[in-house]
């Protein structure tokens, strides 16, 4: 396997030696691409080229108080921006391990696309999201 990718984009597993490729890396890069699509001109963890710089930009981005604006990356009021679905889904396309992340269908069935799609109307439903209330202040609370 060699050792290429753009730098901010790839998956954790590639760093490490032996690792088997499969789909769950796709799905973090697609998870990378799409916060940069919905936060122009930013990358959730930085340009990193190594775990080491990513396990610390993910660990530093996961421990945050989101309310301490001392602590928050430079991006963090356009990503609060961003409905609590997209969000949601950024996060859960981007865990660290990969055995966290969602497949595709997994992914199509999520309150963000279901809601392009037509199929969910927002403030006609009570979200079931994952990961957004650990880190975003303004963010739906959940049971």
């Amino acid at each position: 396997m060699a050792r290429v990718g753009t730098a901010g984009h790839v998956a954790p597993e590639l760093f490490k030696e032996g690792t088997a490729c499969d789909y769950k890396i796709d799905i973090w890069s697609l998870g990378i691409v799409m916060f940069s699509m919905l936060v122009p001109g930013r990358l959730l963890f930085g340009e990193y080229t190594n775990l080491e710089s990513l396990q610390k930009a993910y660990d530093a981005l996961n421990k945050m108080n989101p309310w301490s604006n001392q602590q928050r990356p430079k991006w963090w009021t356009d990503f609060e921006r961003l409905s609590p679905e997209a969000r949601d889904l950024i996060l859960w396309m981007t865990r660290f391990n990969a055995e966290e992340r969602p497949t595709g269908e997994q992914i199509m069935r999520h309150p963000w696309f279901q809601i392009s799609m037509g199929n969910l109307k927002p403030g006609q439903y009570r979200p079931k999201l994952k990961y957004v209330d650990m880190l975003c202040s303004s963010s739906i609370a959940q049971e």
